[in-house]
Formats: structure tokens, C-alpha cells, sequence
């Protein structure tokens, strides 16, 4: 029986159907064949959606050009689609060409990571991108978003040609996206694409008015000017860009934890914030909280939404907003916004464990408030806002990507420059910052330069503990440096110079005495001292939560100098497999475990393992857009690493193919100078190789002479057999020529080998 599908057995026919639901009318395709009742287009794309997608486009074509008689396409129906398909791919093509692809913004990076976690509606066109192409898609839309903002044209689209045109868009990315698209999936992670998901709010790609949102609860009233009292929460929300999570806001009705002028932790309440009596009534208690909420979506101030994910959200009405822009002064509005994110943002993790969730969540209503502070104009920020600004940014620069870092680095420069009383703890905290941020780019002589002209300017106090931790970490960032230059005597000098002040330390000390602990481990490790290494790292590893993945890869790595990867393996493989489940793969801590857990399985002989992990390693290091020195350092030694399982595995050419890579990586990278360490153990190891592959060319020429010497002699002195018609001169002659021959042919080999 021929099959549906089957084109010389089949003939096609479209019918318009049109559905309520939809405005535009759609096509219904029907399958007919002499032995089968008709198939409609459901069943036929369930059966096969790729080949009955081709027989449409077939169909299409044959009904516009009026070839075949047995298909029936009515031209009044097709006509708006295949202008909207043909206007639709000229748009795309046109946009696609001219955009400037250099990585994702923060709301375009929150676009792709709804896509994948699938918050978006059928009707939307992120999902339908992203359905049909992945990541491709998902992309090329954005892209597209760049140049066009209305996409009602998309909407013309029958759903029936949506694979076949997302295809044909993908195949018009420009070539530096499509590289990039490629390492997408290695580098998506809570770290870089950051979303704690569903309790973000969900961004859309253009002009997304006129798009049904996935909500399934919106609750809003007629706008109501006349019974607007003085109520903060719409000129909260205003300040805030227009909505928050509602859970966010319940932060308001705790107190918040900070360190204290002894080092340790104590409670601040919002009137120690700064922040207005207004707002502080209004989170005087949940109850006074919930009320306002109410009330003002009563009178159409702001609306509730409540999506598919059970996560409300509060919004400010586009009534609202005018009111407030019309009969209030935006900057005081913002500035009370501003103390009021600063006044939630998570300091620490130690002080708040929700810090890494919480911070994430948050950090774009941060970065709002930069915009607050960097933009006042008619009004100066008050100090203490300044203040609030420059703490909730040091605890921020964690969740910075490459496309942010240097506005965090602006806003810290630009307040601290402005700031006519600001503490010196935070002046140095600033600073301590900034030099890191330097070491990390490959410029240690700057960032010491940092350090110098910061502590020149201040006198430390130690009765201040923050002011004592925060000239702590500004020696040892020095000390950091130091390490760099392979300078570890001076780099140990500047650990003597800061101790706890008393015998039992303050929990900011305590902080502080496991970083120095830990720079010490590491000294000693690259001097050689590797008993003493392990002893600081092991004290290190159970005084606080932060750090902990840092000070576990080193100590890994000490085990392995000390020949007891067994322990290394056993300390380091449970967190790097709860980091690969919780889908924390592009994580820094990921890559450092990583390495290590790598470094014990070689140490073992375990390559199977290692080959798994280090590859994997290897394409996440690909796909990150600004690596710093640590993951310069990194990216080298996975290739490395990588190198040597096959050298014991003796595959030489291989091994050499990897470390001319890691060699390339190391000249590209500013982290590796001349008379680099890691540039001098791939030369010699390539040096090695090479007289590795020499031995075994010499080998196989001179089993190939010895091959040819007999077959060289018979043509030199005749046949066997011929040694009784030949003259003894001759046949002596004829043995000169030969090893001429053989000795011509070794010179050459032995004066090519360098090429090998």
C-alpha cells in the first residue's frame, strides 16, 4: 500500500480553515491517494513533519507558478503569507548582516535562559525560535530584535512553515555568532547566565505589546488620581524600573545583617539606612505591607502578576508613572528607591545565606541605582546613599559579567572620587577591588600601584576592625602580586604585617587570617614546601564558607605533588559532581575542581576519567569571551594535562598536535611573558616529543634502507648468480656506490629531522 507521503502516488490539496482563536486565516493540507481517505495536515506532520513541511513549499510553489493542475492552492489565501515569508526573510537578512555581535546583554542573556527553561508562551516568538533551532534560534532572533522592534510581521507566519523558516533565519547568522553559538551550552550556568529562573522577571525581545504573556493572574483596576494618598509603594516601584518581585520587597520587613566596628555581626534596621519615615511605615509590619499592596490595585497604581511559576510580581501602571513624573521630583523619587535596594542587597554570604540567590536577583536593580547615583544632576546624592552604594557594589562584583565589570569599576571610581567623608575600611575596600581587578587582567604593576597611593593617603586605625581586615586584604593582594613575579620572599613579608588583634579573632578576622593562611599554603607549595602547604591549606578548608572550592582545588593539587592522589580524588570529586548536577558547569569553582580532579585521575593512571573531564574542560575555556589570568592558567593546563595521558599512552603526534596547541595559547594569552614557566615546560616537553618522533623516523628510514640495500646491490652487481661473469673490480665498485647511496640518504634524514 503506497504511503501517504509518497509524492508519484499522492496528490495535495490546501484548503483555508479558519480558527476562531486566530485572526489570520491558515491553510489545512490534505493528503489523497486512490487507495487512502483524505490525512490532514496534523496527522501528516505527526507522521513525518520534515517531508510534509517540502510537499507544502512544493505546493506553494507549483500553486504560484501554475505547473501542476493537482495541487490547488487558492491565491487569495496564500498571497499575505507568502508576502509576510518574503518580507519576514528580507527583514531578517537585512538586520542579521548589519548587527555588531559582540556577546549578550544582561536582559538578552536572561531572554536565552527563559527560552531553555521554557517560561515562554506557545505564542511567543522566543519560544518558537528556540523550539525549532535551540540556542540558534533563540540567538537570531535577538539578533534581529537589534535593528527591527516591532515584530508583528512574525505573526503572518503560518505555523505549519515556522521550522522551515526559523531554519532558513539560522542559516543567515553572521559567522562570529554562529562560533559563539557553539560554546552557549558550555558556558550557561547560574554563574553567567544567572537566573535563579523563574523568580526573574521575564524579559521580552522587542515591542512586546501587542504579545499574549504567559500569566495567569493579572489583577488591575481603573486608575483612580483623585484617591492617591502619599503612598511610597508606586514611587518605589517607579524607582525600581517599574516591577519587582514581590518577595524581594518582603526583605524590607527584616532587618539586615552588617559587620560592626569590632568585626562582628550586627542587626540594622531602615531609619539606620537613611531611609524615610514614609517608607518605613509602610514596611512597618507585613500586615501594613500587604494592605498597601491592596490598595493601591485597587485604585490602578500598580498591578499583580502572577505567572505560570507561581512568582508575583509587582507593577507600576503606565498611569502611575505619568502622575508621578508629572507632580514629583524623578531624582528624590530614585534616590529613595536607591537607599532602599542598597538597604536589602546581601552583603556576604557568611552574614546572609541566601546571598548567592538573593544577590543575583537583585543585581539588576543595583545596577539602577549606579545609574541614580552617576546621573543626579539637579540634586547631589546624599552621602550615606553613596555609601550604601559602594558597599552593596563591593558585595555585587562577584555577579558581574564582562559586560558589566567595567561599570562596576566606573561606579566605585566615580563615588569614591565624589564622597567628601566616606570611612576609610570602605576607601580601602575600594582599592583592594580595583587591584584585583587589575592581578586579574594580567596587570600586577598597576594594581600594586593601587595599593601604594591608597595607603599613603590614610593612617590605619586598628581599633576599627573593619578599617584592620580591610588594610589586611590590601597586603595580601599585594602579597598576590608578589607571587606573580616569583618573588615569594617578598610575598611572605607582606603576610608578617597583618595579625588578628586579639587571641580570640572577631569573625571579619577570621576571614581575612584564611585568606592569608591560604596565600601562605600556596607559597609554600611553589617553593617546594609541600608538608607545609597541605598544613596551612587543611587549617583553611573548614573556617568559612567562602573560598571553599578555591582553597579544595589547591589542596588537591597539593596532595597529587605529594604523591597521594587518592586523597585528592576523594576530597575534590563529591563537590565537582554536586557542582555538575546543580548545572553549575561553566562556574569558576567547576573549572578548578575540575583541573584538580583531572591532575588526580593522571596521577592514578585513570585516563579514561580524565579524558571525559578534560576535553569538557577545555571547550568551557573556549567559550569564555574575557578569560582572566586564572582561567588563562587554566585553559593552558587542560591542554597539557590532555598531552600527557597520551604521552603515556604513546601516541606522539597527537601529543605533539597538543602542545603546540597549549604553546599557541600561551603567546595569545598576556598572562604568559617570555621565560614564562609554563611557555619553558611545553618547549622541553616538546623537545622530548621531537626526539621521540626523530628516534622513530630514524627507526623506520633505516628499516627502510635495510630494506632496500638488497634490492639496491642486485642492481649494482647483476643477479645472484652473476658474481662468477662479473670482474671482482666491478663488484667492489658497485659496493662503494651502494653505501654512498645509504650514506647520502641517512645525512639527509638526520638534517631534515628538525622539521619533524
Amino acid at each position: 500500500m503506497p504511503s501517504p507521503l509518497q509524492k508519484p502516488m499522492t496528490t495535495i490539496c490546501c484548503m483555508p480553515a479558519i480558527h476562531p482563536s486566530t485572526p489570520l486565516a491558515y491553510m489545512e493540507l490534505y493528503f489523497k491517494s486512490p487507495t487512502r481517505a483524505e490525512i490532514p495536515l496534523s496527522l501528516a506532520l505527526a507522521k513525518d513533519p520534515s517531508a510534509t513541511i517540502l510537499m507544502l513549499l512544493e505546493a506553494i510553489c507549483e500553486c504560484t507558478t501554475n505547473t501542476s493542475s493537482s495541487a490547488h492552492l487558492p491565491h487569495e489565501s496564500l498571497s499575505s503569507h507568502l508576502t509576510a515569508i518574503e518580507t519576514c526573510s528580507s527583514l531578517f537578512c537585512d538586520a542579521l548582516q548589519k548587527v555588531d555581535f559582540r556577546g549578550l546583554t544582561f536582559g538578552e542573556e536572561s531572554v536565552v535562559e527563559a527560552a531553555f527553561r521554557g517560561r515562554y508562551g506557545a505564542d511567543d516568538h522566543e519560544s518558537t525560535f528556540y523550539r525549532h533551532e535551540g540556542d540558534a534560534g533563540i540567538v537570531a532572533l535577538i539578533l534581529f530584535s537589534r535593528k527591527v522592534k516591532n515584530f508583528k510581521r512574525l505573526l503572518r507566519i503560518p505555523a505549519a512553515l515556522q521550522p522551515w523558516f526559523v531554519r532558513h533565519v539560522v542559516a543567515m547568522l553572521p559567522e562570529d555568532a554562529t562560533k559563539w553559538i557553539s560554546k552557549l551550552s558550555s558556558i550557561r550556568s547560574s554563574a553567567k547566565f544567572g537566573t535563579y529562573g523563574d523568580l526573574e522577571p521575564l524579559y521580552y525581545l522587542g515591542n512586546s505589546s501587542c504579545r499574549k504573556r504567559r500569566k495567569i493572574e493579572v489583577e488591575q483596576a481603573p486608575f483612580d488620581q483623585a484617591s492617591i494618598p502619599g503612598d511610597p509603594l508606586p514611587n518605589l516601584l517607579y524607582a525600581f524600573g517599574g516591577s519587582i518581585p514581590q518577595g524581594m520587597l518582603f526583605r524590607g520587613l527584616l532587618p539586615q545583617k552588617r559587620w560592626d566596628e569590632n568585626g562582628n555581626i550586627r542587626e540594622i534596621w531602615m531609619h539606620d539606612a537613611g531611609i524615610s519615615e514614609v517608607i518605613m511605615r509602610l514596611f512597618s509590619s507585613r500586615t501594613n505591607f500587604e494592605q498597601s499592596v491592596e490598595a493601591n490595585i485597587r485604585r490602578g497604581t500598580i498591578t499583580r502578576t502572577i505567572s505560570l511559576d507561581e512568582v508575583p510580581t509587582l507593577s507600576i501602571t503606565d498611569q502611575s508613572r505619568r502622575h508621578i513624573e508629572t507632580y514629583y521630583t524623578c531624582e528624590e523619587v530614585n534616590f529613595q528607591g536607591s537607599l532602599f535596594i542598597t538597604y536589602i542587597y546581601p552583603r556576604d554570604q557568611e552574614l546572609d545565606s541566601s546571598f548567592l540567590k538573593t544577590g543575583k536577583i537583585l543585581f539588576p536593580y543595583l545596577r539602577r541605582a549606579w545609574q541614580t547615583v552617576m546621573r543626579a544632576s539637579s540634586i547631589a546624592p546624599p552621602e550615606h546613599l553613596r555609601i550604601n552604594v559602594i558597599e552593596a557594589s563591593l558585595a555585587a562584583h562577584r555577579f558581574a559579567t564582562s559586560s558589566t565589570r567595567a561599570d562596576l569599576q566606573s561606579v566605585l571610581a566615580s563615588v569614591l572620587a565624589n564622597a567628601q567623608h566616606l570611612p576609610d575600611y570602605l576607601r580601602m575596600a575600594v582599592a583592594a577591588r580595583q587591584s584585583i581587578s587589575l592581578r586579574f587582567q594580567g596587570d600586577h604593576d598597576r594594581s600594586d600601584n593601587v595599593i601604594w597611593e591608597i595607603l599613603k593617603s590614610i593612617s590605619i586605625n586598628t581599633t576599627d576592625i573593619r578599617s584592620h581586615c580591610a588594610y589586611g586584604r590590601l597586603l595580601l593582594s599585594s602579597s598576590e602580586n608578589a607571587v606573580l613575579r616569583k618573588d615569594f620572599d617578598t610575598a611572605e613579608s607582606y603576610l608578617t604585617r597583618w595579625e588578628v588583634t586579639q587571641s580570640i579573632p572577631s569573625k571579619l578576622e577570621i576571614q581575612v587570617l584564611r585568606a592569608k593562611n591560604t596565600v601562605y599554603g600556596r607559597i609554600s607549595r611553589y617553593k617546594g614546601n609541600f608538608d607545609h602547604s597541605k598544613h596551612c591549606l587543611e587549617q583553611c578548608l573548614p573556617m568559612t564558607m567562602e573560598g571553599y572550592h578555591h582553597i579544595m582545588h589547591h589542596l588537591a593539587d597539593v596532595y597529587c605533588e605529594l604523591r597521594i592522589p587518592v586523597r585528592a580524588e576523594e576530597l575534590v570529586l563529591r563537590e565537582f559532581e554536586k557542582l555538575r548536577t546543580a548545572g553549575k558547569k561553566s562556574t569558576k569553582a567547576f573549572r578548578r575542581l575540575g583541573m584538580s580532579l583531572s591532575e588526580a585521575y593522571i596521577e592514578q593512571k585513570k585516563f579514561e576519567p580524565a579524558k571525559i573531564i578534560l576535553p569538557e574542560l577545555h571547550e568551557i575555556f573556549e567559550g569564555i569571551l574575557d578569560p582572566d589570568i586564572a582561567d588563562q592558567l587554566g585553559h593552558v593546563r587542560s591542554v597539557i594535562c590532555l598531552a600527557r595521558i597520551y604521552w603515556y599512552e604513546e601516541h606522539w603526534v597527537k601529543v605533539r598536535q597538543l602542545l603546540e596547541n597549549a604553546l599557541r595559547l600561551a603567546e595569545q594569552y598576556p598572562t604568559f611573558t617570555d621565560g614564562n614557566f609554563y611557555i619553558g615546560v611545553i618547549n622541553l616537553f616538546l623537545a622530548v616529543v621531537f626526539s621521540k618522533l626523530l628516534g622513530i623516523a630514524l627507526k623506520s628510514a633505516n628499516d627502510i634502507l635495510q630494506k632496500q640495500h638488497h634490492k639496491l646491490l642486485q642492481e649494482f652487481t647483476g643477479r645472484p648468480g652473476s658474481f662468477i661473469r662479473t670482474p671482482p673490480g666491478r663488484r667492489i665498485a658497485s659496493q662503494c656506490r651502494l653505501d654512498r647511496v645509504t650514506w647520502f640518504a641517512s645525512t639527509s634524514l638526520s638534517g631534515r629531522a628538525g622539521e619533524l
